[in-house]
């Protein structure tokens, strides 16, 4: 959903940038320096805005360039992977939640109003598509009829899709710097930052209680803030339930073979993805790695 607002506001900027382009200019970064960093991040700047346009070079700065300075420059100072990430996505979300309301300005729809009708727009398409491919007419208007209920809602998740959009970003490129650069690279950095050991600060428990609440119970505005809430925390939720799974794998000294096989299925299984997400949240009470109890008895902080 990210891709989509960024290709409306920063056109030429696809998929594959998004998943790629900040991984490098990390390494570069990290590697040479901030100065260098600096430096190629002003040159794409400049290559974006010579060959598709200032909105594009805008684009990629509120969403990608920054989380590579930011990314780049927690890993420099050693910081906690899990704040590394998140400052990263809150600063990319929040300025490309800007640089939408700045593009809108003057116009006679609300950043929501328009995310709708963007909606509809590639609905559209994908009906069209799908008719094309030879499809019952029953099931073009079922899914015609899904698209024109859901979309409201999915246009009010508006927030949501930002930050979880900037919170994938930001946590893909985080985990393959951190395995290239152990690869290829000395071991200055990502010393203590496995991602098996990730967690959540229990007290988030709550925001996603409450939000629940919220979201089910609440009307107007505050029915719209809990679920934007509650997409959020059931994302890091998904998260620490993958980092349980990738602990257990590591303990069963599974190959790699079998962990790709693993996440595969989750990431492409909705029903694994609900179960990885209720793993994730019932480590708050039952602690399966034992993260808690080993910094209890060490008289630490859960890390």
């Amino acid at each position: 959903m990210l891709i989509m607002i960024g290709a409306v506001v920063a056109p030429g900027l696809g998929v594959m940038l998004s998943l790629l382009m900040p991984a490098p200019m990390i390494l570069l970064y990290l590697q040479h320096g901030k100065s260098v960093g600096m430096f190629g991040l002003g040159a794409v700047l400049v290559i974006l805005s010579l060959t598709a346009g200032v909105e594009a070079a805008m684009g990629f700065a509120a969403a990608y360039a920054i989380v590579v300075v930011f990314l780049a420059e927690g890993i420099r100072f050693h910081l906690e992977p899990e704040k590394t990430i998140a400052v990263a996505a809150l600063s990319a979300a929040l300025l490309s939640g800007v640089l939408l309301w700045v593009a809108l300005t003057g116009e006679e729809q609300s950043p929501i109003e328009f995310f709708q009708s963007q909606l509809k727009i590639s609905a559209e398409e994908y009906l069209k598509a799908f008719k094309k491919s030879g499809a019952p007419e029953e099931e073009l208007t079922f899914m015609r009829e899904v698209a024109n209920n859901y979309t409201p809602v999915m246009a009010k998740g508006l927030v949501a899709i930002l930050l979880v959009g900037s919170l994938l970003t930001a946590t893909f490129n985080y985990i393959l710097v951190r395995a290239l650069w152990l690869k290829f690279y000395p071991r200055v950095f990502f010393q203590n930052s496995e991602p098996s050991r990730w967690i959540l600060p229990d007290q988030a428990v709550w925001g996603f209680i409450g939000s629940f609440g919220a979201m089910f119970l609440g009307g107007g505005a505050l029915k719209w803030v809990g679920m934007n809430i509650f997409i959020v925390m059931t994302t890091l939720y998904f998260f620490q339930g993958l980092a349980i799974i990738l602990a257990i794998l590591k303990a069963k000294n599974a190959s790699g073979l079998v962990t790709g096989i693993v996440f595969l299925l989750v990431l492409t299984q909705p029903p694994l993805m609900g179960m990885v997400v209720g793993l994730g949240l019932f480590d708050v009470w039952i602690d399966f790695r034992k993260i808690r109890q080993r910094a209890e008895e060490d008289g630490s902080e859960p890390k």
